[in-house]
């Protein structure tokens, strides 16, 4: 489903804190569930959040390069 190209930069713009509340409930989940002490759990949290963000960084940058590609 194409969307019309005048609404289709709005939508990605008004969608572009998903990818990173998808981070932060993919961090906090991951972390809770591992038996670990507060203080190895909080440095999990920094890993993956720094990790997720570097990847989401390159992957909305690639996708930025598709979109603007498109005619």
């Amino acid at each position: 489903m194409q969307l019309p190209l005048k609404h289709g930069k709005a939508n990605i713009k008004k969608m572009s804190l998903v990818p990173f509340v998808i981070l932060g409930i993919l961090a906090f989940t991951g972390t809770s569930s591992l038996n670990l002490s507060y203080f190895w759990r909080g440095y999990v949290v920094l890993l993956e959040t720094q990790a997720g963000l570097v990847i989401l960084y390159f992957l909305m940058h690639k996708l930025s390069k598709i979109y603007a590609a498109k005619p």
